[in-house]
């Protein structure tokens, strides 16, 4: 299903933590894993292969990068109960970063499209350009999309990827494998193309009583209207006439953007509630002298005893 989509709401990571917003604590144990359930990295090449044939290129320290965000993201999630629950927990992880991807590559399935697809340079959001390593890589200014990654930055190093999906780190801790052997089972169905998406396309997640936390008035989390935002960029304006743009050279004109967004599609998994961020409301506002443009239009009006001079 095609879905309305802007691309102005997207990028507002200083806001909404970009992928997830949610910290959880991680399930890490003293001692080692099963050897049997270490999974070394080069032993990963079956389903690397097979991730191949449907178009997703990734290594074996991919996957295991892919799994160990799942894990760190949903592992202790209170509102799942049993492994059938805390599995689809860790699909719907995997279908965000999938979505991300399909967005970014302009993919046909996507089941939210990217709007500057067809243009000779596509927009990236999310680092899909870089692959499914750049969905989970990607940072902004050292702000991570998923916090797992800024939080547990010893369980992503090159070193710690190219061991396995579970390994010592540097105090001899490992991840409890259980939770890991789900999360995995997790990612390969859902990019296997085995499940069905549970999150109705969602680009984002977040726990709401975190993110409120984090970003305090900023936001308004309801499940509805997500936050208001205002830019005095001119540049960002949509609508120009001959009349605004001369101004706009002369730097004549003062400009205000007025947006608000909303939450589209969300379905609550657990704690979390996924979800894809739809521009709402747009209203542009010019004003040089007694001149407004609102929303594309130029209304004149008396002002101080002179007239718009546009």
């Amino acid at each position: 299903m095609n879905r309305k989509f802007s691309l102005a709401s997207l990028g507002i990571c200083g806001l909404i933590a970009a992928g997830n917003c949610i910290p959880h604590k991680a399930h890490v144990v003293q001692g080692l894993a099963p050897e049997h359930a270490v999974h070394e990295s080069g032993a990963l090449g079956d389903e690397v292969d097979r991730l191949a044939g449907k178009g997703y290129s990734v290594t074996g320290s991919d996957l295991a990068a892919l799994t160990r965000v799942l894990y760190f993201e949903d592992a202790g999630d209170s509102k799942l109960h049993g492994d059938e629950e805390q599995r689809q927990g860790y699909a719907a992880i995997a279908e965000v970063i999938r979505n991300r991807y399909l967005f970014d590559t302009c993919n046909a399935d996507a089941p939210v499209k990217n709007p500057s697809c067809g243009n000779d340079n596509p927009r990236v959001m999310y680092g899909g350009d870089k692959g499914l390593r750049g969905i989970i890589f990607k940072e902004n200014k050292g702000v991570h999309q998923f916090s797992s990654l800024g939080d547990h930055p010893e369980w992503f190093t090159k070193d710690s990827l190219g061991r396995g999906l579970n390994a010592r780190d540097s105090t001899g801790k490992v991840l409890d494998q259980h939770q890991l052997d789900l999360a995995y089972a997790a990612l390969t169905a859902v990019f296997e193309g085995r499940t069905e998406d549970i999150t109705n396309g969602a680009l984002s997640y977040k726990n709401s009583a975190m993110s409120d936390a984090q970003n305090g008035k900023h936001i308004t989390w309801h499940d509805q209207e997500v936050f208001g935002a205002v830019s005095t960029d001119c540049h960002e304006l949509e609508h120009r006439s001959r009349l605004l743009a001369k101004a706009l050279e002369g730097d004549k004109v003062t400009c205000r953007i007025e947006r608000n967004f909303v939450h589209d599609y969300t379905k609550n998994i657990g704690t979390h509630a996924f979800y894809t961020v739809r521009e709402d409301d747009r209203r542009e506002i010019v004003h040089s002298d007694s001149c407004a443009f609102v929303n594309g239009k130029f209304n004149k009006k008396m002002s101080s005893g002179r007239y718009c001079t546009l």
